[in-house]
């Protein structure tokens, strides 16, 4: 029994390696692999195999088939430096996670309708993009979408998004203004971050939270206006708004979170309309009161508050 194991194990250390490739076919130029469904997704071979302008066909044929493209896999054109531009034919559901990522020469892109999903930092440090025009049927994009976009002037979002992701425009430093969707509820952890020519920004009336850093060092923007269906800011939320010299806060707010507008050293007026003292704590619920950290609350900077309130904001802060 035991030589037989031992026969066994030199045969198959015997066998040649078999290098796995991550495609079907190779068709005029582009890497695809297939699914049951005769549908196709755009992949790679090498990383940095695609250069130039690169067209993506509505379908391709092969062996006698016919194969619909629907997807563009994750990491299909990563860290493709010579990549300039991307004219999708097809009719493509899906962009995948990391995607483009890295492509800081690719200025030109569109996407289709029809797509509905665009993955996690699909197009992250595409630092010569200018424009980006979403479809409207795009319901969920992923964190780090288009984190480091630069370049990225011109951006309209679908109206089928709910929520912006972590990271999803962060350190798009040339982002002057944005209209988010009217159905988001949620802006996430650092969404915005680092956006240093936003000037300007609409919070949608169905917004419930606003998570931590989320316009953290936004320096152009000038006033901000937290809607009343907000219940929580952040930690760090609008730190490093060196520019803002007015923020309302709707009367829905009843949690904020540490050094939310520290830093906002040109705050000049704040309007918290919140009937009751909202909390103030740290993301492990402990107790603060450093909110506008840096900022001279009471000698540069005025509080308003409701008048019935006044004692309660009064003690709060003692």
């Amino acid at each position: 029994m035991k030589k037989q194991l031992l026969l066994l194990v030199m045969m198959l250390l015997s066998l040649p390696t078999i290098a796995y490739n991550y495609y079907d076919v190779k068709y005029d130029g582009i890497y695809y692999v297939f699914d049951a469904y005769l549908q196709a997704g755009v992949t790679y071979y090498n990383y940095n195999d695609y250069s130039g302008d690169v067209v993506i066909p509505k379908s391709i044929y092969y062996e006698g088939k016919y194969y619909t493209v629907k997807y563009i896999c994750d990491y299909a054109f990563k860290n493709c430096k010579n990549l300039t531009s991307v004219t999708i034919k097809a009719n493509i559901e899906r962009i995948g996670s990391n995607a483009f990522a890295g492509c800081n020469n690719l200025t030109k892109i569109n996407l289709p309708n029809g797509l509905t999903e665009i993955g996690g930092s699909a197009f992250s440090g595409c630092s010569s993009l200018t424009t980006i025009e979403m479809p409207i049927t795009v319901s969920s994009i992923g964190n780090s979408c288009f984190y480091g976009c630069s370049s990225l002037k011109n951006l309209t979002l679908s109206q089928l998004l709910t929520r912006i992701e972590n990271w999803a425009f962060g350190k798009c430093t040339s982002l002057t203004s944005v209209e988010i969707p009217q159905d988001v509820t949620s802006i996430g952890s650092s969404a915005f971050k680092g956006c240093t020519g936003l000037t300007s920004i609409d919070i949608p009336k169905n917004v419930t939270k606003i998570e931590g850093s989320a316009f953290y060092g936004c320096s152009c923007l000038t006033s901000i206006a937290i809607p009343n269906s907000v219940t929580e800011i952040g930690s760090s939320a609008f730190s490093n708004c060196s520019q803002i010299t007015n923020v309302i806060i709707g009367n829905g707010v009843n949690i904020i979170r540490t050094r939310a507008f520290a830093n906002c050293t040109k705050l000049k007026d704040v309007y918290c309309y919140a009937a009751s003292v909202p909390t103030m704590m740290d993301d492990a619920n402990k107790q603060v009161i450093n909110l506008f950290e840096g900022v001279s609350i009471g000698t540069n900077t005025i509080l308003h508050v409701p008048l019935a309130t006044l004692n309660a904001y009064h003690s709060a802060s003692t």
